[in-house]
């Protein structure tokens, strides 16, 4: 009797503890809804704007996905200053978030990942790291998979671009998953990632999938 009494109180304070990790998961969701819901505070014009937004994204996403487990928050923006090197913390080392339209222009386009490495030489051998769309860095893998097994699948242009991103990557001794790892969020359309809409981006919990929900953003940092 005092067994199957213990194992019930056992089950309710899980329960209960689900209950304020689900709140506390919410909680950071709602901070997307508040940042993009301040567009004044937001740096950039309409078709940039989406970028600092990318970086809400991933912070409350991500600490959102580990407190439904149970687990500590692990993403921070406190102490980072708006123009600094990196755009938030993951586990006390510096990340930069590149989220451009394509990946060609998320590694080499202007002020992307290729320029901010050239400008902060020093950036991943002090422990930063890189954030880039989800799609994007699974794109990139499957290309230099690809182009180093069998580059006869690949058109001339997706040859080209895996060239210079796996010349690239052995020139500044970046590694994949280390020093370039993919964002909790995919690339978005514009439409989906400026404030001229009234949705926010909804993302499962549970299972990551992407689908439709409000829009808005992060606290000023």
């Amino acid at each position: 009797m005092f067994l199957n009494q213990r194992r019930l109180e056992i089950l309710i304070d899980r329960l209960n503890q689900q209950d304020i990790n689900l709140e506390e998961a919410l909680n950071e969701l709602n901070e997307i809804k508040k940042f993009i819901g301040d567009a004044e505070h937001i740096l950039g014009n309409a078709s940039t704007k989406h970028g600092e937004i990318a970086e809400v994204m991933q912070v409350r996403i991500a600490n959102a996905r580990r407190l439904i487990k149970g687990l500590a928050r692990n993403h921070s923006f406190e102490g980072v200053g708006r123009t600094a090197p990196e755009d938030y913390m993951r586990n006390g080392k510096q990340v930069q978030s590149k989220f451009y339209n394509g990946l060609r222009n998320t590694l080499f386009g202007k002020h992307a990942l290729a320029e901010h490495l050239e400008k902060y030489r020093d950036f991943t051998k002090n422990g930063g790291s890189y954030d880039i769309p989800k799609d994007q860095y699974e794109e990139m893998v499957d290309l230099l998979n690809k182009y180093h097994t069998d580059p006869k699948q690949l058109s001339r242009s997706e040859y080209n671009l895996a060239k210079k991103i796996d010349e690239f990557l052995k020139s500044k001794g970046l590694e994949l998953g280390k020093d370039i790892k993919p964002s909790v969020v995919n690339s978005v359309s514009y439409t989906h990632l400026t404030l001229t809409t009234k949705r926010i981006v909804e993302i499962s919990v549970v299972d990551g999938s992407p689908k439709k929900k409000k829009k808005n953003r992060r606290q000023v940092r």
